[in-house]
């Protein structure tokens, strides 16, 4: 069915959300992230140092859908391990990144599409739709207990970008913490600025 959301869906360890053949839209005019890992609270205490704050999270299907005004990432996931994220399509926002991610230890994304992404957030067009990134700063990863933690264990496949300025990445860094075994194959890319 079609469901209107207007505040975030917070997802916590083991848990699934089944959304196949749903449609989430986001109606509100504030920046509103549509599905984040646990409450800010636990998120940004040493509860969540390393890769300790939730596990086992798996998201299937569906099609998140967000407006221009909303300029937080749709979907928004840190220190944790074991993630999966299969048949999810995030479309449009006025975002930094459709997805933004920390500090996870086994992320797979798997046959989403990324798409119909807002060109330009702040007067900047160099915004990934999927960004792997670090808890270094407030100003990098809002909300997140800031320790530097890397991404490991990442495969990113099958997945399609397209109408976005860019596709994935990261253009974070901090001084000797680097992502360890990313693994991106067999995605397509169109009409990327």
């Amino acid at each position: 069915g079609s469901y209107t959301i207007s505040k975030p869906l917070y997802i916590g360890s083991n848990t699934t959300l089944k959304a196949e053949g749903a449609t989430i839209t986001y109606s509100g005019s504030d920046k509103c992230n549509l599905i984040v890992t646990g409450k800010t609270d636990k998120n940004i205490s040493a509860a969540c140092a390393g890769y300790n704050g939730y596990s086992n999270i798996t998201i299937i299907g569906g099609t998140f859908i967000s407006n221009k005004k909303n300029t937080a990432s749709m979907i928004k996931m840190a220190h944790a391990t074991n993630v999966k994220i299969s048949g999810v399509t995030l479309s449009g926002g006025g975002c930094a990144h459709q997805m933004e991610v920390c500090a996870i230890d086994g992320f797979t994304v798997d046959g989403c599409v990324f798409k119909d992404m807002e060109a330009v957030y702040d007067g900047v067009d160099k915004q990934e739709a999927l960004q792997l990134d670090i808890p270094c700063s407030e100003d990098v990863f809002l909300n997140a207990y800031q320790d530097g933690t890397v991404m490991k264990n990442v495969t990113i496949k099958n997945c399609t970008f397209s109408n976005v300025p860019r596709g994935l990445g990261s253009h974070t860094a901090l001084l000797g913490a680097y992502h360890e075994n990313i693994v991106i194959a067999d995605n397509t890319f169109s009409n990327i600025t």
